[in-house]
């Protein structure tokens, strides 16, 4: 079992396997040959301290999400995709929700808004970047196997 962080008093983590975490694809991270996201999907930068954001279904559809970034934030996606909590835990991480956490707008909170925690590989795996490709290409093979659910 992974060394965990442990949840800030507000955190939940998400334990229902079906549901579904919707990922926005910036522009810079699809691939206009294979009409697909790049793994790069899946990387977290330096400002995301290994919380990979992403927006619960239970609490908004894929449209929502995607209006959400494009309308609201007004910033580019190149469609919303989608893992399960269970294929993220099945890759020994977890999905948290910390939607009450979030500051107050501007600009406007995203709604479901969860993590997918990477932290504990981060760390664990500092120098060891197949852990982290193999945690990537993973869930990207599942995302394309679900395709595209907005637009």
């Amino acid at each position: 079992m992974p060394n965990f962080t442990p949840l800030d008093v507000g955190e939940d983590q998400l334990t229902n396997p079906i549901e579904l975490i919707w990922r926005q694809c910036a522009p810079g991270h699809f691939d206009v040959r294979t009409g697909m996201p790049t793994a790069e999907i899946f990387r977290p930068t330096s400002a995301d301290g290994g919380k990979l954001s992403g927006a619960r279904s239970d609490k908004v559809g894929a449209k929502g999400a995607y209006d959400h970034r494009v309308v609201a934030l007004d910033r580019p996606s190149a469609g919303c995709w989608a893992v399960s909590v269970g294929e993220v835990e099945s890759l020994h991480s977890r999905v948290v929700d910390d939607n009450v956490l979030l500051p107050p707008p501007p600009p406007p909170p995203p709604p479901g808004h969860v993590y997918i925690d990477l932290r504990h590989l981060l760390a664990e795996h500092e120098s060891d970047k197949t852990a982290k490709n193999r945690f990537r290409s993973t869930l990207l093979i599942l995302m394309h196997r679900r395709g595209i659910q907005h637009p």
